[in-house]
């Protein structure tokens, strides 16, 4: 448990970083035409920080970016370079890759404890909640679950952002 509880904090921290940083990179004339896919990023993002705020409330606990400095200050760098290279929109669009590359390759490794977890949680919408951050291309685990445990996916659970 104490794992996932991790992987649920560095999971909350990335995408919190995620949309407090991006979201600035809309108003800049390198990022002119990508201006309305980052603003839809950031409000996916932003449900998805929701559902997560859902799985801490039912596991009574509350998000913590204690033990997510070494990712945020390696997200930083990134972020540093590519506002550096704002004025060079190739140079700046590689950065800007890297630094999705970046958080998403670590979402991957909390998603797989994440997946591996969901599987055997009795609460019904915490299961759903998780089944709901995990139903990402990220998530290729989730494919095969879903064919040897077809009856883990049955519920659905009221209110849930999805």
């Amino acid at each position: 448990m104490q794992r996932f509880v991790e992987d649920l904090n560095q999971l909350y921290c990335l995408k919190s970083h995620l949309t407090e940083r991006i979201i600035d990179l809309g108003g800049h004339l390198s990022f002119s035409r990508s201006k309305y896919a980052i603003q839809s990023l950031v409000d996916q993002t932003d449900l998805e920080l929701e559902n997560l705020d859902l799985v801490f409330k039912l596991l009574n606990r509350q998000a913590s970016f204690t033990n997510c400095h070494e990712i945020i200050k390696s997200l930083e760098n990134i972020y540093d370079d590519l506002t550096d290279a704002i004025e060079y929109p190739q140079l700046a669009h590689t950065l800007f890759l890297e630094y999705l590359n970046q958080i998403k390759t670590a979402e991957k490794g909390c998603l797989i404890t994440l997946c591996r977890y969901s599987m055997g949680i009795d609460n019904p919408e915490l299961k759903q909640l998780l089944l709901n951050e995990l139903n990402m291309p990220e998530c290729s685990l989730l494919d095969t679950f879903k064919n040897h445990y077809p009856e883990s996916f049955k519920y659905k659970a009221k209110n849930v952002v999805s």
